[in-house]
């Protein structure tokens, strides 16, 4: 019975090994921005997946508001077998004032399922503008 229970438990690890299959399915090793919003647990998950930075440490430009390469991690979320990750993958370009700006991102919403201790992608959800 407890082993049961501690499959269904979202441990660091098991944070860190779904943040790390996003990233592999993305194609792409990006900083990591974290959200202040997001669990103290996830946070430190994600900091043993690759370089991290709080959001409120990303230094927009002229030209970009969320720089390439970097990938601002908005959600993780486990349950049992299941695994979702949510965020925003750059560039998002920087607007320019009195020119609207229709690019905001690319929106990800990734959705995993763990098969022999590996997480698998099922399906991608994704929203550009």
């Amino acid at each position: 019975m407890a082993l049961a229970i501690a499959g269904c438990v979202a441990t660091p690890d098991r944070e860190s090994d779904l943040i790390r299959a996003a990233l592999v399915e993305l194609g792409q090793s990006p900083v990591i921005v974290l959200p202040d919003s997001l669990p103290v647990s996830t946070r430190r998950a994600a900091s043993t997946v690759g370089p991290t930075l709080p959001e409120h440490g990303v230094v927009a430009s002229a030209q970009w508001r969320l720089p390439p390469n970097h990938f601002v991690l908005q959600r993780v979320e486990i349950s049992g077998v299941d695994g979702t990750i949510t965020g925003l993958v750059g560039p998002v370009p920087s607007s320019r004032p009195g020119v609207g700006l229709l690019a905001c991102g690319r929106h990800v919403v990734m959705l995993f399922k763990r098969e022999h201790g590996v997480w698998r992608l099922q399906q991608t959800q994704e929203t550009v503008c």
